[in-house]
Protein backbone atom coordinates (compact mmCIF):
# COMPACT_ATOMS: atom_id res chain seq x y z
CA UNK A 1 0.00 0.00 0.00
CA UNK A 2 2.92 2.47 0.81
CA UNK A 3 4.56 1.35 -2.23
CA UNK A 4 2.03 2.25 -4.35
CA UNK A 5 0.93 5.82 -2.46
CA UNK A 6 4.64 6.42 -3.16
CA UNK A 7 4.42 5.79 -7.20
CA UNK A 8 1.46 7.68 -7.69
CA UNK A 9 2.71 11.27 -7.45
CA UNK A 10 5.39 9.65 -9.55
CA UNK A 11 3.60 8.63 -12.09
CA UNK A 12 1.36 11.81 -12.38
CA UNK A 13 4.43 13.78 -12.66
CA UNK A 14 5.50 11.68 -15.59
CA UNK A 15 1.91 11.75 -17.10
CA UNK A 16 2.48 15.21 -17.11
CA UNK A 17 5.59 15.77 -18.85
CA UNK A 18 5.07 13.16 -21.50
CA UNK A 19 1.31 15.44 -22.09
CA UNK A 20 3.28 18.29 -22.29
CA UNK A 21 5.69 16.38 -24.88
CA UNK A 22 3.20 15.52 -26.75
CA UNK A 23 1.97 19.23 -27.16
CA UNK A 24 1.79 20.06 -31.02
CA UNK A 25 3.72 23.26 -32.41
CA UNK A 26 0.88 25.22 -32.67
CA UNK A 27 -0.32 24.66 -29.60
CA UNK A 28 2.56 25.58 -28.37
CA UNK A 29 2.50 28.75 -30.56
CA UNK A 30 -1.26 29.41 -29.50
CA UNK A 31 -0.63 29.08 -25.59
CA UNK A 32 2.83 31.34 -25.69
CA UNK A 33 0.81 33.97 -27.93
CA UNK A 34 -1.87 33.85 -25.12
CA UNK A 35 0.72 33.67 -22.14
CA UNK A 36 2.26 36.88 -23.64
CA UNK A 37 -1.12 38.91 -24.29
CA UNK A 38 -2.49 38.41 -20.70
CA UNK A 39 0.81 39.62 -19.33
CA UNK A 40 0.93 42.77 -21.50
CA UNK A 41 -2.59 43.42 -20.86
CA UNK A 42 -1.81 42.90 -17.05
CA UNK A 43 1.09 44.84 -17.04
CA UNK A 44 -0.80 47.43 -18.80
CA UNK A 45 -3.72 47.58 -16.70
CA UNK A 46 -2.29 47.38 -13.30
CA UNK A 47 -0.56 50.79 -12.68
CA UNK A 48 -3.96 52.60 -13.98
CA UNK A 49 -6.12 50.70 -12.23
CA UNK A 50 -3.94 51.27 -9.03
CA UNK A 51 -4.36 54.75 -9.25
CA UNK A 52 -7.84 54.99 -10.11
CA UNK A 53 -8.38 53.33 -6.98
CA UNK A 54 -6.35 55.24 -5.02
CA UNK A 55 -8.14 58.83 -6.34
CA UNK A 56 -11.72 57.44 -6.28
CA UNK A 57 -10.79 55.97 -2.47
CA UNK A 58 -8.55 57.23 0.55
CA UNK A 59 -6.51 54.75 0.17
CA UNK A 60 -2.87 56.04 -0.44
CA UNK A 61 -1.52 55.13 -3.58
CA UNK A 62 2.13 53.06 -1.55
CA UNK A 63 -1.09 51.02 0.19
CA UNK A 64 -3.04 50.18 -3.66
CA UNK A 65 0.84 49.51 -4.70
CA UNK A 66 0.59 46.24 -2.99
CA UNK A 67 -2.74 44.92 -3.70
CA UNK A 68 -2.14 41.88 -6.28
CA UNK A 69 -4.14 43.36 -9.05
CA UNK A 70 -1.69 42.96 -11.59
CA UNK A 71 -1.14 39.18 -11.13
CA UNK A 72 -4.96 38.84 -10.50
CA UNK A 73 -5.88 39.97 -13.38
CA UNK A 74 -2.86 37.85 -15.30
CA UNK A 75 -4.63 34.68 -13.25
CA UNK A 76 -8.33 35.78 -14.85
CA UNK A 77 -6.68 36.08 -18.66
CA UNK A 78 -5.01 33.15 -18.35
CA UNK A 79 -8.31 30.68 -17.10
CA UNK A 80 -10.47 32.70 -19.56
CA UNK A 81 -7.23 31.77 -22.51
CA UNK A 82 -7.42 28.21 -21.00
CA UNK A 83 -11.16 27.72 -21.39
CA UNK A 84 -11.34 28.79 -25.42
CA UNK A 85 -8.16 26.89 -25.64
CA UNK A 86 -9.76 24.01 -24.64
CA UNK A 87 -12.72 24.50 -26.18
CA UNK A 88 -11.24 24.64 -29.53
CA UNK A 89 -9.81 21.04 -29.55
CA UNK A 90 -6.23 22.22 -28.86
CA UNK A 91 -3.84 21.70 -25.58
CA UNK A 92 -3.79 24.04 -23.02
CA UNK A 93 -2.06 22.32 -20.56
CA UNK A 94 0.64 24.96 -20.31
CA UNK A 95 -1.90 27.41 -19.88
CA UNK A 96 -3.35 25.44 -16.86
CA UNK A 97 0.09 24.77 -15.36
CA UNK A 98 0.83 28.45 -15.70
CA UNK A 99 -2.76 29.88 -14.67
CA UNK A 100 -2.72 27.59 -11.29
CA UNK A 101 1.10 29.50 -10.75
CA UNK A 102 -0.42 33.08 -11.39
CA UNK A 103 -3.52 31.87 -8.63
CA UNK A 104 -1.30 31.02 -6.09
CA UNK A 105 0.70 33.87 -5.97
CA UNK A 106 -2.23 35.98 -5.96
CA UNK A 107 -3.77 34.05 -3.21
CA UNK A 108 -0.55 33.76 -0.84
CA UNK A 109 -0.22 37.88 -1.63
CA UNK A 110 -3.73 38.04 0.06
CA UNK A 111 -2.98 35.51 2.47
CA UNK A 112 -0.35 37.43 4.01
CA UNK A 113 -2.35 40.88 3.31
CA UNK A 114 -4.99 39.56 5.49
CA UNK A 115 -3.21 37.31 7.89
CA UNK A 116 0.46 39.33 7.67
CA UNK A 117 3.81 38.15 7.74
CA UNK A 118 3.01 35.87 10.85
CA UNK A 119 3.61 32.00 11.35
CA UNK A 120 -0.24 31.76 10.41
CA UNK A 121 0.12 33.95 7.35
CA UNK A 122 3.23 32.17 6.06
CA UNK A 123 1.21 28.26 6.91
CA UNK A 124 -1.51 29.19 5.28
CA UNK A 125 1.30 29.97 2.06
CA UNK A 126 2.37 26.75 2.35
CA UNK A 127 -1.39 25.17 1.97
CA UNK A 128 -1.84 27.18 -0.83
CA UNK A 129 1.34 25.72 -2.30
CA UNK A 130 0.71 22.17 -1.68
CA UNK A 131 -2.92 22.15 -3.00
CA UNK A 132 -1.53 24.19 -5.98
CA UNK A 133 1.23 21.22 -6.21
CA UNK A 134 -1.66 18.44 -6.09
CA UNK A 135 -3.74 20.14 -8.74
CA UNK A 136 -0.80 20.73 -10.85
CA UNK A 137 0.22 16.86 -10.93
CA UNK A 138 -3.68 15.76 -10.88
CA UNK A 139 -3.32 14.50 -7.44
CA UNK A 140 -6.08 17.04 -6.08
CA UNK A 141 -8.98 14.22 -6.87
CA UNK A 142 -8.04 11.89 -4.83
CA UNK A 143 -6.88 13.49 -1.71
CA UNK A 144 -9.77 15.41 -1.67
CA UNK A 145 -11.98 12.10 -2.14
CA UNK A 146 -9.78 10.29 0.59
CA UNK A 147 -10.37 13.53 2.60
CA UNK A 148 -14.43 13.59 2.34
CA UNK A 149 -14.67 9.28 2.71
CA UNK A 150 -14.71 9.51 6.54
CA UNK A 151 -16.86 11.87 8.50
CA UNK A 152 -19.53 12.22 11.55
CA UNK A 153 -23.07 12.80 10.05
CA UNK A 154 -24.96 15.45 11.74
CA UNK A 155 -28.81 15.20 10.36
CA UNK A 156 -28.71 16.16 6.70
CA UNK A 157 -24.80 17.30 6.99
CA UNK A 158 -21.83 15.29 6.87
CA UNK A 159 -18.45 16.51 9.04
CA UNK A 160 -15.62 15.39 7.24
CA UNK A 161 -12.02 17.06 7.16
CA UNK A 162 -12.51 18.25 3.49
CA UNK A 163 -15.66 19.40 4.84
CA UNK A 164 -13.90 21.57 7.96
CA UNK A 165 -11.17 22.51 5.40
CA UNK A 166 -13.86 23.74 2.92
CA UNK A 167 -15.85 26.00 5.83
CA UNK A 168 -12.99 27.32 7.15
CA UNK A 169 -11.62 28.61 3.83
CA UNK A 170 -15.07 29.86 2.25
CA UNK A 171 -16.49 31.27 5.37
CA UNK A 172 -13.15 33.17 6.12
CA UNK A 173 -12.63 34.36 2.18
CA UNK A 174 -16.00 35.55 2.26
CA UNK A 175 -15.95 37.37 5.18
CA UNK A 176 -12.79 38.88 4.71
CA UNK A 177 -13.69 40.10 1.31
CA UNK A 178 -16.90 41.01 2.42
CA UNK A 179 -15.79 43.33 5.50
CA UNK A 180 -12.77 44.79 2.83
CA UNK A 181 -15.47 45.45 0.10
CA UNK A 182 -17.03 47.10 2.74
CA UNK A 183 -13.94 49.45 3.68
CA UNK A 184 -13.15 50.25 0.41
CA UNK A 185 -17.05 51.61 -0.18
CA UNK A 186 -16.56 53.28 2.76
CA UNK A 187 -13.55 54.89 1.91
CA UNK A 188 -15.03 55.79 -1.56
CA UNK A 189 -17.90 57.69 0.02
CA UNK A 190 -15.75 60.09 2.24
CA UNK A 191 -14.75 61.58 -0.87
CA UNK A 192 -18.35 61.78 -2.40
CA UNK A 193 -19.76 65.80 -2.40
CA UNK A 194 -23.27 64.56 -3.10
CA UNK A 195 -24.48 63.07 -0.22
CA UNK A 196 -24.40 64.50 3.47
CA UNK A 197 -21.95 63.23 6.16
CA UNK A 198 -24.65 61.40 7.95
CA UNK A 199 -25.78 59.89 4.70
CA UNK A 200 -22.44 58.63 3.50
CA UNK A 201 -22.36 57.04 7.45
CA UNK A 202 -25.88 55.53 6.77
CA UNK A 203 -24.94 54.12 3.05
CA UNK A 204 -21.39 52.55 4.43
CA UNK A 205 -22.98 50.66 7.11
CA UNK A 206 -26.18 49.12 5.06
CA UNK A 207 -23.85 48.28 2.78
CA UNK A 208 -21.52 46.39 5.38
CA UNK A 209 -24.26 44.85 6.96
CA UNK A 210 -25.59 43.89 3.62
CA UNK A 211 -22.69 42.74 2.43
CA UNK A 212 -22.00 40.38 5.60
CA UNK A 213 -25.10 39.35 5.33
CA UNK A 214 -24.51 38.17 1.86
CA UNK A 215 -21.08 36.47 3.15
CA UNK A 216 -22.97 34.22 5.77
CA UNK A 217 -25.85 33.32 3.24
CA UNK A 218 -22.90 32.25 0.16
CA UNK A 219 -20.88 30.38 2.83
CA UNK A 220 -24.44 28.72 4.23
CA UNK A 221 -25.76 27.67 0.48
CA UNK A 222 -21.99 27.27 -0.51
CA UNK A 223 -21.47 24.42 2.34
CA UNK A 224 -24.93 22.90 1.55
CA UNK A 225 -26.49 23.82 4.99
CA UNK A 226 -30.79 23.92 4.52
CA UNK A 227 -31.88 26.78 5.15
CA UNK A 228 -34.79 25.59 6.87
CA UNK A 229 -33.13 23.48 9.32
CA UNK A 230 -32.22 27.69 10.76
CA UNK A 231 -35.86 28.05 11.73
CA UNK A 232 -35.35 27.16 15.21
CA UNK A 233 -31.86 29.05 15.81
CA UNK A 234 -33.49 32.22 14.37
CA UNK A 235 -36.72 31.24 17.25
CA UNK A 236 -33.40 31.49 20.01
CA UNK A 237 -32.33 34.29 18.46
CA UNK A 238 -35.53 36.04 18.39
CA UNK A 239 -36.04 34.97 22.35
CA UNK A 240 -32.35 35.99 23.42
CA UNK A 241 -33.38 39.43 21.57
CA UNK A 242 -36.51 39.69 23.39
CA UNK A 243 -34.79 39.32 26.74
CA UNK A 244 -30.95 39.84 26.62
CA UNK A 245 -30.38 41.46 23.93
CA UNK A 246 -32.98 43.76 24.33
CA UNK A 247 -30.97 47.16 25.26
CA UNK A 248 -28.11 46.63 22.59
CA UNK A 249 -30.94 45.88 19.86
CA UNK A 250 -32.66 49.27 20.94
CA UNK A 251 -28.80 51.14 20.75
CA UNK A 252 -28.36 49.95 17.22
CA UNK A 253 -31.67 50.87 15.99
CA UNK A 254 -31.75 53.95 17.53
CA UNK A 255 -28.21 54.71 15.50
CA UNK A 256 -29.89 53.59 12.66
CA UNK A 257 -32.67 56.33 13.54
CA UNK A 258 -30.41 58.87 14.04
CA UNK A 259 -28.45 58.31 10.33
CA UNK A 260 -32.34 58.31 8.59
CA UNK A 261 -33.39 61.33 9.82
CA UNK A 262 -30.38 63.66 10.56
CA UNK A 263 -30.97 65.30 13.51
CA UNK A 264 -27.36 64.43 14.76
CA UNK A 265 -24.72 64.31 12.58
CA UNK A 266 -21.46 63.81 13.05
CA UNK A 267 -19.54 67.23 12.94
CA UNK A 268 -22.73 68.48 15.34
CA UNK A 269 -22.03 70.36 18.56
CA UNK A 270 -24.61 68.98 20.79
CA UNK A 271 -25.25 69.15 24.69
CA UNK A 272 -26.70 66.46 26.43
CA UNK A 273 -27.54 64.68 30.06
CA UNK A 274 -25.33 62.13 30.55
CA UNK A 275 -24.19 60.28 34.12
CA UNK A 276 -25.82 62.81 35.93
CA UNK A 277 -24.43 66.19 34.57
CA UNK A 278 -24.51 68.08 31.14
CA UNK A 279 -22.09 66.45 28.49
CA UNK A 280 -21.13 68.98 25.56
CA UNK A 281 -18.91 68.10 22.75
CA UNK A 282 -18.54 67.42 18.88
CA UNK A 283 -19.98 64.37 17.71
CA UNK A 284 -17.21 62.63 16.19
CA UNK A 285 -18.38 59.24 14.85
CA UNK A 286 -22.17 57.72 14.47
CA UNK A 287 -21.02 53.83 15.13
CA UNK A 288 -23.57 51.33 15.27
CA UNK A 289 -24.12 50.88 19.22
CA UNK A 290 -23.10 54.18 20.02
CA UNK A 291 -21.91 57.77 19.46
CA UNK A 292 -18.65 59.52 20.00
CA UNK A 293 -18.69 62.83 21.43
CA UNK A 294 -15.08 64.62 21.58
CA UNK A 295 -15.17 67.30 24.34
CA UNK A 296 -12.94 70.02 24.51
CA UNK A 297 -10.56 68.29 26.32
CA UNK A 298 -9.67 65.83 24.06
CA UNK A 299 -11.93 62.90 25.78
CA UNK A 300 -13.79 61.09 23.80
CA UNK A 301 -17.04 59.53 25.49
CA UNK A 302 -18.87 56.38 24.33
CA UNK A 303 -22.95 57.39 24.42
CA UNK A 304 -25.21 54.79 23.97
CA UNK A 305 -27.58 56.06 21.10
CA UNK A 306 -30.74 55.36 23.20
CA UNK A 307 -29.81 58.18 25.60
CA UNK A 308 -30.05 60.49 22.25
CA UNK A 309 -33.54 59.59 20.96
CA UNK A 310 -35.23 59.21 24.63
CA UNK A 311 -33.52 62.53 26.38
CA UNK A 312 -33.69 66.12 25.37
CA UNK A 313 -30.53 67.27 23.30
CA UNK A 314 -29.63 70.64 22.77
CA UNK A 315 -28.05 70.66 18.96
CA UNK A 316 -26.15 74.25 18.30
CA UNK A 317 -25.51 73.07 14.68
CA UNK A 318 -28.50 71.19 13.70
CA UNK A 319 -29.84 73.31 11.10
CA UNK A 320 -27.33 76.65 11.26
CA UNK A 321 -23.78 76.73 12.58
CA UNK A 322 -24.26 80.09 14.00
CA UNK A 323 -24.61 80.24 17.97
CA UNK A 324 -24.96 83.49 20.69
CA UNK A 325 -23.37 83.68 23.06
CA UNK A 326 -23.85 86.38 26.04
CA UNK A 327 -21.01 87.27 28.81
CA UNK A 328 -22.28 89.27 31.90
CA UNK A 329 -19.65 92.43 32.67
CA UNK A 330 -20.62 94.94 35.29
CA UNK A 331 -19.54 98.49 35.55
CA UNK A 332 -19.17 100.98 38.95
CA UNK A 333 -22.25 103.56 39.12
CA UNK A 334 -19.86 106.37 38.66
CA UNK A 335 -18.49 104.96 35.12
CA UNK A 336 -20.43 106.30 31.91
CA UNK A 337 -22.57 103.51 31.10
CA UNK A 338 -23.02 104.69 27.22
CA UNK A 339 -19.15 104.83 26.83
CA UNK A 340 -18.79 101.30 28.57
CA UNK A 341 -21.41 99.84 26.12
CA UNK A 342 -20.15 101.29 23.31
CA UNK A 343 -16.54 99.41 24.46
CA UNK A 344 -18.41 96.15 24.95
CA UNK A 345 -19.50 96.28 21.63
CA UNK A 346 -15.93 97.31 20.35
CA UNK A 347 -14.08 94.66 22.16
CA UNK A 348 -16.40 91.88 20.73
CA UNK A 349 -16.09 93.29 17.35
CA UNK A 350 -12.49 92.96 17.42
CA UNK A 351 -11.95 89.59 18.93
CA UNK A 352 -11.18 87.07 16.66
CA UNK A 353 -13.93 84.37 15.43
CA UNK A 354 -17.09 86.92 16.44
CA UNK A 355 -19.34 87.64 13.89
CA UNK A 356 -19.62 91.22 11.94
CA UNK A 357 -23.09 90.35 10.87
CA UNK A 358 -25.41 90.42 13.49
CA UNK A 359 -23.32 92.65 15.06
CA UNK A 360 -22.49 92.64 18.66
CA UNK A 361 -24.48 94.31 21.53
CA UNK A 362 -24.59 95.31 24.85
CA UNK A 363 -27.38 95.58 26.80
CA UNK A 364 -28.38 97.27 30.41
CA UNK A 365 -30.10 94.28 31.97
CA UNK A 366 -30.42 95.39 36.03
CA UNK A 367 -29.15 97.90 38.49
CA UNK A 368 -26.85 95.18 41.09
CA UNK A 369 -25.92 95.88 44.63
CA UNK A 370 -22.65 97.50 43.26
CA UNK A 371 -22.64 97.64 39.63
CA UNK A 372 -24.83 98.15 36.69
CA UNK A 373 -24.92 94.92 35.19
CA UNK A 374 -24.34 95.06 31.57
CA UNK A 375 -24.86 91.84 28.68
CA UNK A 376 -22.77 91.67 25.85
CA UNK A 377 -23.50 89.18 23.00
CA UNK A 378 -22.53 87.91 20.14
CA UNK A 379 -22.35 85.66 17.56
CA UNK A 380 -20.30 83.08 16.28
CA UNK A 381 -20.27 80.31 13.18
CA UNK A 382 -17.73 77.42 14.86
CA UNK A 383 -18.73 76.38 18.06
CA UNK A 384 -16.91 72.76 17.69
CA UNK A 385 -13.95 74.89 17.91
CA UNK A 386 -15.12 75.84 21.68
CA UNK A 387 -17.21 78.24 23.50
CA UNK A 388 -15.03 79.35 26.41
CA UNK A 389 -11.84 80.37 24.16
CA UNK A 390 -13.92 82.93 22.08
CA UNK A 391 -15.79 84.45 25.92
CA UNK A 392 -11.97 84.59 27.66
CA UNK A 393 -11.18 86.94 24.71
CA UNK A 394 -13.74 89.32 24.41
CA UNK A 395 -13.75 89.75 27.97
CA UNK A 396 -9.85 90.27 27.77
CA UNK A 397 -10.23 93.23 25.12
CA UNK A 398 -13.34 94.27 27.19
CA UNK A 399 -10.68 94.59 30.36
CA UNK A 400 -7.68 96.53 27.71
CA UNK A 401 -10.71 98.83 26.71
CA UNK A 402 -11.92 99.63 30.45
CA UNK A 403 -8.33 99.94 31.82
CA UNK A 404 -7.92 102.68 28.87
CA UNK A 405 -10.60 104.78 29.14
CA UNK A 406 -10.95 104.67 32.93
CA UNK A 407 -14.56 102.34 33.43
CA UNK A 408 -14.34 100.75 36.86
CA UNK A 409 -15.10 96.97 36.97
CA UNK A 410 -16.93 97.33 40.90
CA UNK A 411 -16.51 94.48 43.48
CA UNK A 412 -18.70 93.93 46.44
CA UNK A 413 -18.20 97.02 49.38
CA UNK A 414 -19.48 97.00 52.92
CA UNK A 415 -19.60 100.65 55.29
CA UNK A 416 -19.73 99.47 58.50
CA UNK A 417 -20.93 102.23 61.43
CA UNK A 418 -19.92 101.74 64.99
CA UNK A 419 -22.60 103.57 67.19
CA UNK A 420 -20.86 102.26 70.69
CA UNK A 421 -17.15 100.68 71.39
CA UNK A 422 -17.66 98.55 74.55
CA UNK A 423 -15.43 100.45 77.31
CA UNK A 424 -14.11 96.29 78.92
CA UNK A 425 -10.99 96.23 81.71
CA UNK A 426 -7.72 95.69 80.05
CA UNK A 427 -8.62 97.72 76.99
CA UNK A 428 -7.42 101.20 76.08
CA UNK A 429 -8.48 103.50 73.48
CA UNK A 430 -5.14 104.87 74.10
CA UNK A 431 -2.78 104.07 71.30
CA UNK A 432 -0.05 101.77 72.03
CA UNK A 433 3.92 103.22 72.04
Amino acid sequence: MNLKMTALPLYELRNLFDLLARTPANDWLWQIFILLTAAACAFAVRRPAKRLISQRATYTFEEVRRWPLGIGLFAILLWTGQTLIQQSGLNAEALRLSALGATAWAAANLALRAVGRTPLGWGTVALIVFITLLEAVGLAAPVVDALDSAGISLGAITITPWFAIKAVLVVGGLLWAAQHVGDLIDRTLTREQILSRSGKVLFAKLARMGLLVLAVLLSLGFLGVDFTTLAVLSGAVGLGLGFGLQKVVSNYVAGLILLADRSIKPGDVIEVEFAGGQLRGEVTELAGRYTTITLRTGVETLVPNDILISSPVSNWSHTSKSVRIRIPVGVSYSSAVEQAQELCREAATVAARVLTSPHPVCLITGFGDSSVNLDVRFWIEDPEVGIRNVSSAVYLEIWKRFREHGIEIPFPQRDIHLRSWPNQTGLSAEPRE
